[in-house]
């Protein structure tokens, strides 16, 4: 599939047919991804590939809905109700998919901050979110990288950034010390996704 092709044809697949992705293929996208730009060339990401179905249902069941009070006390009761049923999709969508992606910051340049490796980055905000930014950014351009080559060999998968409102129980059920970024449910679609529409570049660019 030829690289315009591949960026103009994929899309977000939340429908997975009952057929087992290869790992080889999982594991070539991820080797493909590790040589994504990164901020200092830091490669901040890890990746864990879940397959097994009893891991894969814990990590499904927290997203049962339930909202931190901390994360939402100035959110909307629409808003609070919208969230609820994204996350409760991305149950039955992580529940149904053949696997799972679970990306992490390891934060390789924030464990550089001084203040922030001793756990007090008060004096150092400015830089400590500069820094974060980076890594997200980086971490970011992986994962694209990861939906780019599935799609290439026909596989499709959904990006959760939802799945960060649940960081506590899914770091506790994999044992990850490391900052949650997404979670990539991933699978053969079971129908071809329809097409979408390029907007007006006026839209969204402007030339100087």
């Amino acid at each position: 599939m030829e690289l315009q092709e591949t960026l103009l044809s994929r899309r977000s697949v939340r429908k997975f047919a009952d057929k087992e992705v290869e790992k080889e293929k999982i594991l070539r996208a991820i080797e493909v991804a590790d040589l994504s730009p990164s901020a200092h060339n830091s490669r901040p990401w890890r990746f864990d590939v879940i397959y097994n179905k009893n891991l894969k249902n814990r990590i499904a069941e927290v997203h049962d809905g339930k909202l931190d009070k901390r994360l939402t006390n100035s959110v909307s009761f629409p808003n609070k109700l919208r969230v609820r049923l994204i996350m409760l999709m991305a149950k039955k969508v992580i529940t149904k998919s053949s696997l799972i992606i679970v990306a992490w910051n390891t934060r390789p340049l924030l464990n550089m901050l001084g203040g922030y490796k001793k756990g007090n980055h008060e004096k150092s905000d400015i830089a400590y979110q500069f820094v974060h930014d980076m890594e997200i950014e980086s971490i970011s351009n992986s994962i694209y990288s990861i939906q780019l080559v599935l799609h290439s060999m026909g596989i499709g998968s959904v990006w959760m950034g939802i799945s960060v409102l649940k960081e506590p129980e899914i770091k506790k059920i994999l044992k990850s010390k490391d900052q949650l970024v997404s979670i990539l449910a991933v699978g053969y679609p079971l129908y071809k996704s329809k097409e979408k529409k390029i907007r007006d570049k006026n839209l969204f660019v402007n030339i100087y």
